[in-house]
């Protein structure tokens, strides 16, 4: 394969430069580039970077539109060392040193793509495996690199599964928003319990502005006039996106989210593409999702991991300040009409045993029975109390008007006794913000999931369903195979009329995924030796400021570091991870003056966040 036009190359860097740098980051061993096969081709014989290498170097580059960080995989570096390999003079052991850095970093940015930067576990998300493939990014880019085009190798490596595409865009629609001038001062906040008055028209006009930016005021608000009508329209739609009571009213809350930059919104959304990378989404033809923060549930219908169709629910979720709905993910294997209600033991030590102790006749009104070894019994006495405190005797509710699983229960087998079910208070399903449960799912339509359900199932047509939950007839019915419930955390969200919403965060979660992704720069970035002043990386949120940075004064090379080594959470099931020990490298034996690009002014924090 021929070499093509090298990359764009800056005189006043100097090869000691990219040498050091390299040295200090980026070098491999000779095992450690004979376990990257098949190995990338990314240069020419005479040092010259091939049109692949320009392709990956830009992938990377733009790593903030996927809503992943360019300073994970040393872009400035790897830039810096394309340029100066351009120019020649090379060895063939530092044309080897920069292929491998580059195939490492490559593979690593594959694996983030495709299955996340940490393990869910981590933040209490407890997930089975889905059934997408064995996924292993370094043979991947093998054979991309040895096809000569790397677009097919992107697209592929992004999970196929539903809203991913649709954050995608939204995320990117965003970042292109953050230098609107609309949003350069922020809006004077009302007082609590009133609305903001727009009696200045310049005000008004920035909330239009903004209402039209994001997508709820159709039309140019810039060049054309709007109506109160339509200003009125294009605020509800903003408040229902946001979960904010539609008033059409600037109210306190309102505001707030209005004042709310682009950029942390495209910060909100990239955390929940991850979270998307590593939910068990992708399964082979149905699966039901319960989004938590949303109140929501999915029935999907797929077809070669295309969705084909959705049935929507509402649902009540476990109370955010005791008794949380656990985010896991396990199959359904059978449906039960009319069931029994096994009261779970942290319920009956905390609740009912207290109450019977007040109120012995609580457990027959309530339609309650106590089963032991004995078998069943309504008595309430010292010897029922002692049995059901020790765990000798449990408490379970007997099918009926009032039965705490209404009519109809989904079984999913788990540790954490989480089931769906219908309920005996519907009205509580007009609430806005419903986390009401001791922790299972309450279904808001549990006749049109069961009709889901047992799709297909001949023994279980639509006419029984309906008759058995009815008459509240007893049944067990199977379901094979098994569908998948994932109960999961999304917190921006693709709703049905393809519209972003944002959800609340009700337990805290994207506050603990922030947290965790914030640490990541700081254990996955090799360090830098002593004497070497590394590039500052542009912000995800930031364009890069030049690709020609001016260098600074001379800093001599130290001597050679230690070997550098990687932490990186363990890989899922289903994927190779790339190798994360990079050893240090021999310093040339006559040190160099050591030229350095002036650090770019950016926004990048701390922990490489949006900005």
């Amino acid at each position: 394969m021929k070499p093509t036009v090298p990359l764009s190359f800056a005189p006043r860097f100097v090869w000691h430069a990219t040498r050091a740098g390299l040295a200090c980051l980026l070098c491999l061993s000779q095992t450690a580039q004979a376990q990257l096969a098949p190995a990338p081709r990314w240069l020419g014989e005479t040092g010259q970077p091939l049109a692949v290498a320009q392709q990956a170097l830009e992938q990377l580059r733009n790593a903030r539109q996927e809503g992943l960080n360019p300073q994970d995989y040393q872009v400035d570096l790897l830039s810096e060392a394309l340029q100066t390999s351009a120019v020649g003079g090379v060895s063939a052991e530092e044309r080897q040193r920069v292929e491998a850095a580059l195939t490492q970093a490559v593979t690593l940015y594959l694996s983030d793509l495709h299955r996340g930067r940490i393990d869910p576990q981590s933040i209490r998300e407890n997930y089975d495996p889905d059934v997408r493939t064995q996924y292993d990014p370094a043979a991947e880019l093998g054979k991309a690199v040895q096809a000569g085009n790397l677009a097919p190798l992107w697209q592929a490596a992004q999970p196929q599964v539903p809203m991913y595409q649709g954050l995608r865009s939204e995320l990117q629609r965003h970042l292109r928003l953050r230098n609107e001038p609309a949003w350069a001062a922020p809006l004077p906040l009302p007082v609590k319990g009133r609305a903001l008055a727009l009696d200045n028209a310049s005000q008004r006009a920035t909330v239009a502005q903004r209402l039209a930016l994001l997508g709820d005021l159709p039309g140019n608000a810039a060049n054309e006039p709007v109506t109160a009508a339509a200003f009125q329209a294009a605020l509800r739609s903003f408040q229902a996106r946001h979960g904010i009571r539609a008033s059409g009213l600037l109210d306190r809350t309102t505001v707030e989210r209005l004042n709310a930059a682009p950029v942390e919104t495209a910060e909100h959304i990239a955390r929940n593409m991850e979270r998307l990378r590593w939910a068990p989404l992708q399964q082979p033809d149905r699966m039901v999702v319960v989004n938590v923060p949303e109140y929501r549930l999915r029935a999907y219908t797929l077809a070669g991991g295309k969705v084909q169709h959705v049935l929507p629910i509402d649902v009540i979720v476990g109370k955010a300040s005791s008794t949380r709905t656990p985010l896991f993910s396990e199959g359904m294997t059978r449906v039960e009409f009319s069931p029994y209600w096994n009261v779970p033991p942290s319920i009956t030590k905390k609740e009912m045993l207290p109450r019977l102790s007040r109120d012995p006749g609580y457990i027959s009104r309530n339609n309650y029975e106590i089963v032991g070894a004995g078998g069943t019994t309504t008595a309430v006495n010292a010897d029922t109390l002692a049995a059901l405190s020790s765990g000798r005797a449990r408490i379970r509710q007997k099918p009926g008007p009032g039965n705490a699983m209404g009519t109809v229960k989904f079984v999913f087998p788990n540790r954490e006794n989480i089931y769906l079910h219908h309920t005996s208070s519907p009205g509580l399903f007009q609430r806005g913000q419903r986390d009401l449960s001791h922790g299972c799912v309450r279904v808001a339509d549990p006749v049109a999931l069961a009709q889901f359900v047992l799709q297909g199932n001949p023994q279980w047509p639509q006419e029984r369903i309906r008759r058995h939950m009815d008459k509240r007839i007893s049944a067990n019915a199977a379901v094979e195979p098994p569908i998948p419930v994932i109960l999961t955390y999304i917190t921006t969200v693709i709703d049905e009329d393809g519209k972003l919403t944002i959800q609340p965060d009700i337990y805290g979660q994207d506050r603990v995924l922030k947290q965790a992704l914030d640490k990541l720069p700081a254990r996955r970035a090799p360090k830098a030796p002593q004497g070497f002043v590394a590039p500052v990386v542009p912000a995800l949120n930031e364009v890069p400021a030049s690709e020609a940075p001016q260098p600074v004064a001379p800093v001599a090379p130290a001597e050679a570091p230690a070997p550098v080594v990687v932490s990186r959470p363990a890989a899922p099931r289903g994927v190779v991870a790339p190798r994360a020990v990079v050893p240090a490298a021999t310093t040339p034996a006559t040190p160099q003056p050591l030229l350095l690009p002036q650090p770019t002014t950016d926004a990048m924090s701390a922990g490489g966040k949006f900005q």
